[in-house]
């Protein structure tokens, strides 16, 4: 606890006041370096090249569907339908960046435009998830395709990413509404792990507040800490396998950004269990094709808990 408690403190001391200065676009995960290190990857591994296969496949379906629109939220908010959108610019994003196919890249702005524009209202921030979901899905399409976005469309991306994500954000923390901030739940670090990426992706962009700094990114980066401290002591997940995949991916993709674009996470991920947090779906795997049945989790195969994790709410 206590040293969960000085992490916390000393992320949230470093983020006060205005952004520092940041790398250049692309710096979220995907920077230029990275993504050598990858393409070369596919041209000498058989499992890469697979994988990407598998990749450019999926972005080649996308081309024939429509972007998603806004629907009426139901009893867990959109996710459903801000899955699909996230699935659509992400994927295409990647596919372009490392392949370079262009027509990858103008399906994920079509996509980023369509949920920054006015078929999406806003981000549902009642169901804050759909909200740190779509956060972080705009911010990665704007920093990935920052080089092949015109200005224009980064204007529209920036405006959406600080009305949709970055002030309902700062909102709920200024007014104590993010139930979620320093919870050790699914939902902190989804929800924290979307504003760190959004925050990460505007901050330094031209005319950006200072809050979205001081605010946003300071209390995400706070925030997060719980969740993550959650893996300890012995790298388990209170919520089960399945809460378990859903958690661990926005607790790596913030950790991820961070690292990319600050050069360190603070101390994040050296808290205690994370080291081997990893192997947590490996304990709860049984016999037969189920994993161990406990807390909100369903007796899946903790071989599906990713695929049952985009499902979770």
């Amino acid at each position: 606890m206590a040293l969960r408690i000085y992490v916390a403190i000393a992320v949230a001391a470093l983020c006060a006041g205005s952004a520092p200065v940041l790398p250049a676009h692309p710096r979220l995960i995907l920077t230029p370096s990275r993504v050598q290190e990858i393409q070369a990857s596919i041209a000498n591994d058989s499992t890469a090249a697979l994988f990407y296969g598998q990749l450019v496949s999926h972005a080649t379906w996308l081309l024939s569907q429509a972007p998603i629109n806004e629907p009426t939220p139901g009893p867990s908010g959109v996710l459903v339908q801000v899955r699909q959108a996230l699935d659509a610019m992400l994927t295409s994003a990647l596919a372009y960046t490392l392949g370079g196919n262009t027509t990858f890249a103008d399906r994920a702005l079509l996509e980023a435009y369509n949920a920054a524009g006015t078929n999406w209202t806003d981000w549902n921030p009642s169901h804050f998830l759909d909200t740190g979901e779509m956060t972080a899905a705009v911010a990665l399409t704007l920093d990935w395709l920052w080089d092949y976005t015109p200005a224009p469309g980064r204007d529209t991306l920036y405006a959406a990413l600080l009305n949709k994500g970055m002030t309902p954000f700062a909102t709920g923390y200024t007014n104590h509404t993010n139930w979620w901030f320093n919870n050790t739940i699914n939902w902190n670090c989804v929800c924290a792990g979307g504003g760190i990426i959004g925050a990460l992706a505007v901050a330094d962009y031209a005319g950006a507040p200072d809050w979205v700094w001081s605010n946003v990114y300071a209390h995400s980066a706070a925030s997060i800490s719980a969740c993550v401290a959650a893996y300890g002591p012995d790298s388990s997940w209170m919520e089960g396998v399945g809460y378990w995949g859903y958690a661990s991916k926005y607790a790596v993709l913030a950790d991820a950004a961070m690292r990319s674009a600050l050069d360190g996470d603070g101390g994040l991920f050296a808290l205690p269990g994370v080291a081997l947090a990893g192997r947590f779906p490996i304990f709860m795997q049984g016999t037969s094709i189920y994993a161990f049945d406990w807390a909100d989790d369903g007796a899946w195969s903790a071989a599906f808990f990713g695929v049952w994790s985009e499902f979770s709410c």
